[in-house]
């Protein structure tokens, strides 16, 4: 297996996958959204790797992080996971997220990844919070991961969830409408003081 491939990148039009150019040899890797973000706007990259065999044939992944490829690995060590549902779960948000969704026990969050159903989301949560704990250590001093606690004032939620709507990631809508709600507030006036915090 590759370690990691480093070269001039080239990323396809439908942003799914890079070619990594190592000495003339072009490398085709699929990569989730995250990893694609990554790489905007860059010449050359080193992407870590890892090789899925299957009766289909030999695929290669890459990944902009170590850590994006260790929440790949647990992911797929889960029963009926496979290497592309993993992706499709990594391109909903940064790894940090991800496990954040998982030890939040989100199941709605990681049931918008393409291929994941509810009964598919309960498992990955049942047989990763553990592992998570653990992996969430690394992410406890870094700005991409919040671990967040559904709300139980429905106002708030709806503010969440509108400005899910607007475009904005869970992570920050959530943070958002906690630092603006106060007891007595409607989901109007908490949603416009949230978008008031991100629009600076």
């Amino acid at each position: 297996m590759f370690e990691y491939l480093k070269g001039d990148i080239f990323i396809d039009d439908n942003d799914s996958s890079v070619v990594v150019d190592c000495g003339g040899v072009g490398y085709l890797l699929n990569c989730s959204l995250s990893t694609i973000a990554d790489l905007k706007g860059k010449e050359s990259a080193t992407l870590y790797t890892y090789m899925s065999v299957s009766d289909n044939g030999i695929s290669l992944y890459g990944f902009s992080t170590k850590i994006e490829r260790e929440v790949f690995l647990n992911l797929i060590s889960v029963p009926k996971v496979g290497a592309r549902s993993a992706v499709a779960i990594l391109s909903l948000d940064t790894p940090g997220n991800i496990v954040s969704y998982v030890l939040a026990k989100d199941v709605t969050a990681l049931s918008k990844a393409s291929g994941i159903g509810k009964k598919t989301a309960e498992t990955i949560i049942v047989s990763l919070v553990d592992k998570f704990e653990k992996l969430a250590l690394f992410f406890e001093d870094s700005d991409e991961y919040y671990i967040y606690e559904e709300s139980s004032d429905i106002n708030a939620t709806e503010a969440v969830d509108a400005l899910i709507a607007l475009g904005f990631d869970r992570t920050r809508a959530t943070r958002s409408v906690n630092a603006v709600k106060e007891d007595g507030m409607s989901s109007e006036e908490i949603l416009a003081l949230a978008l008031s915090v991100i629009n600076g």
